[in-house]
């Protein structure tokens, strides 16, 4: 400091950043707490600050903005002290915003492949499907591709049930009614049908499949066997043209209807079941008429049952198990005069 002479004293003035009588202590310049947010070191006529992180300035009160180096890649920034917050835009994630959200974590493609976007997702569909999300199926019947029946719509597919005479995928195809074997004495085939005509007085029916004896007409379904005479009377009831009932013919036309009927369909067993009945001890009737049969029986072994079949080579009645026996079966029904088709 400088010197002042006094009369027996002295007056010492301090330069700046000294005190006392001779100018020799140091003012403490930290002592009024000047670093707002850091730590004093004292200088002379001065300090010096030490700011803690995410503060600066001479006195440490100015908070760093710790958003200027734009860290949120895709989102909007909040500075903190020390520290920023990142506020992402949709279809991003993470700490600054830097990670796309897997939109396909959750598996929205019902029915195809999902392939991820930004706040999006495409769904690549399987064959059939359609939609955003591949969960509609594809209308395959739309174009109405059934020509000629109706249309079940599938999964890439459809299946037509084709009308009466078409055939083929599309129902496109008329069926040649006359093109395999048959039973017409004249076949012509139609679009989408056939002019049938049998023989006059020998068969009757759609194909001409009934073989007319007197005023009645008869039947074998074509390869069909039962085991049970109640399955052969239903059989016979559900055959076209309003069906008929199992056969109660006479011994004497046995012959000449065999004859005919498997001039028309095949025998697959060599028996027959017919509408025969156990009336009672020895006597055996046919169950609608009441008539008779024969009594030209012959027992299969250890049979008591009260059903009887015919064997075809020698027309005797077997006595048979009721539900138990395999056989073809001779359906009857008067006669209708049918002989043109359709």
């Amino acid at each position: 400091g400088a010197c002042t002479d006094g009369v027996n004293s002295y007056t010492c003035t301090c330069t700046a950043g000294w005190q006392g009588t001779n100018c020799d202590s140091n003012i403490d310049d930290c002592a009024a707490n000047p670093c707002v947010n850091g730590a004093c070191t004292d200088g002379v006529n001065s300090y010096t600050c030490t700011c803690t992180a995410g503060w600066q300035g001479t006195n440490c009160d100015s908070n760093i903005n710790d958003c200027s180096g734009n860290p949120c890649v895709n989102g909007a920034c909040t500075d903190g002290v020390n520290s920023y917050t990142c506020t992402c835009t949709a279809g991003w994630q993470g700490t600054n915003c830097d990670s796309n959200i897997d939109d396909c974590a959750a598996n929205p493609c019902v029915n195809g492949a999902c392939t991820d976007g930004v706040n999006s997702y495409t769904c690549t569909c399987t064959a059939g499907w359609q939609g955003t999300n591949c969960d509609s199926n594809i209308d395959d019947c739309a174009a109405n591709p059934c020509v000629n029946g109706a249309c079940t719509d599938g999964v890439n597919s459809y299946t037509c049930t084709c009308t009466a005479g078409w055939q083929g995928t599309n129902c496109d195809q008329d069926i040649n009614e006359c093109s395999a074997t048959n039973n017409c004495a004249v076949c012509q085939n139609l679009v989408p049908s056939y002019f049938c005509v049998c023989e006059i007085s020998s068969y009757e029916g759609i194909l001409c499949t009934w073989a007319v004896i007197g005023t009645t007409t008869y039947r074998v379904p074509a390869t069909t066997t039962t085991t049970s005479r109640i399955a052969a009377i239903a059989i016979c009831a559900g055959l076209d043209e309003g069906g008929g009932f199992l056969g109660e013919p006479l011994a004497a036309n046995l012959p000449t209807i065999l004859t005919k009927v498997v001039a028309r369909s095949t025998f697959v067993s060599g028996f027959m079941w017919l509408n025969v009945v156990r009336q009672s001890g020895s006597t055996w009737v046919y169950g609608a008429t009441g008539t008779v049969a024969t009594t030209n029986f012959e027992f299969e072994a250890n049979v008591l049952d009260n059903c009887a079949v015919m064997r075809v080579s020698d027309f005797k009645w077997i006595i048979v198990s009721c539900t138990s026996f395999t056989a073809d079966i001779l359906c009857q029904r008067a006669i209708t005069g049918k002989v043109v088709s359709p």
